[in-house]
């Protein structure tokens, strides 16, 4: 499929996005499932062979975009997407340790300034919470949001301080997953994007308002205002609510 992946690197690199949104966004794994099946991706010798085509291919356009980044958010897409039964073990060895996988996103400055990186985060901390590692998922997190990371694009760092809540919240630290839901908040808030905002507020009823068993209106009055600015209503939000 060489041919047919050199006439489409743009396309490829684009559905990373679409990939991003599908995963890490709408929570929609199934959507995500059809894509990567379209372009001829799967965990096997014949699929994987296509995502290193797929890469290649790129690289002939793009010569500046990293082979493991791309690579390694692909395999980690197929894995989040539910095409990837039984391979645990090499998805942990994939994604290796936290500072690792940071120190690969750090290096490559192409993927940072196209934005591929953010596929990366989003797929690395679902991968290690899927696999049970939330402590690792809490980890990268942080090293995204701290300020030494110098991150501006709003969007991964409402993931990284959302990701914080969710594994505060998990482990019964309802108080501490408040502070990264607030911050998560600020940073939804300064992004303009009303559809952070709205995910932020879904997240924090879902993880803490709920199991803690407490008044969920400020997080509604807060998905109403989102689905106001974006001029919807709740029922046209409801797949991602």
């Amino acid at each position: 499929m060489f041919q047919s992946y050199v006439q489409y690197p743009h396309e490829i690199m684009q559905a990373q996005c679409a990939l991003t949104i599908d995963i890490a966004i709408l929570g929609q794994p199934e959507a995500s499932a059809k894509l990567l099946r379209s372009w001829g991706f799967s965990w096997d010798d014949s699929g994987l062979r296509n995502i290193a085509e797929a890469v290649a291919a790129m690289k002939i356009s793009l010569p500046s975009i990293s082979r493991n980044v791309v690579t390694m958010s692909m395999k980690l897409a197929l894995y989040l997407s539910n095409c990837a039964p039984g391979k645990d073990s090499e998805v942990l060895a994939l994604l290796g340790t936290p500072a690792s996988t940071a120190a690969l996103i750090k290096e490559d400055w192409f993927s940072r300034a196209a934005g591929l990186w953010q596929a990366l985060f989003s797929f690395a901390v679902r991968a290690y919470i899927k696999l049970g590692c939330d402590e690792d998922a809490a980890q990268f997190a942080k090293m995204i949001v701290s300020p030494e990371a110098k991150i501006i694009f709003k969007p991964v760092l409402v993931d990284g301080w959302s990701t914080l809540g969710k594994v505060a919240a998990k482990q019964g630290s309802f108080e501490e997953a408040d502070s990264h839901f607030s911050e998560a908040r600020k940073e939804a808030e300064a992004s303009r994007l009303p559809m952070l905002e709205l995910l932020v507020a879904r997240d924090w009823k879902k993880h803490v308002l709920l199991p803690a068993q407490r008044d969920c209106s400020p997080a509604e009055g807060s998905i109403d205002l989102a689905c106001q600015k974006m001029k919807k209503t709740r029922s046209q939000m409801e797949c991602v609510l």
